[in-house]
């Protein structure tokens, strides 16, 4: 029988990271999300994503709110180095919001959430 082991951490803002132990060559960092609160403008509001990744690799974006309801999905392949993702969050509210970005590459897969906060301006 075969165990996976995954390490999850939580800062003190309520961001996450979840690795699994066999994850040790996938490099991947969240370099920033901005803005962040992201200004409500016209019905909508945007913000972009900066990653850093080690080797190319399949990425997923899902931005979900407090209730688990899903906006602005975004998968690709991205080549190793800095990326920014912009997210179009029409149709998202005032609140709290949670951006998953989930890699998958030859190393294994690791996920990392944010926190997002939009309001009206």
């Amino acid at each position: 029988m075969r165990q996976i082991v995954r390490y999850v951490t939580v800062d003190t803002c309520g961001n996450t990271s979840e690795r699994g132990a066999m994850n040790n060559t996938l490099s991947f960092d969240i370099l920033s999300l901005r803005p962040n609160p992201a200004p409500k403008q016209n019905g909508g509001a945007h913000a972009v994503l900066q990653i850093a990744l080690g080797t190319a690799s399949e990425v997923s974006v899902k931005v979900r709110d407090m209730l688990g309801r899903e906006y602005a999905p975004w998968n690709g392949s991205l080549e190793r180095g800095n990326q920014s993702i912009e997210l179009n969050l029409s149709g998202t509210a005032e609140g709290t919001y949670f951006v998953t970005i989930e890699v998958s590459n030859a190393s294994g897969r690791s996920r990392q959430s944010r926190k997002l906060l939009i309001h009206a301006e």
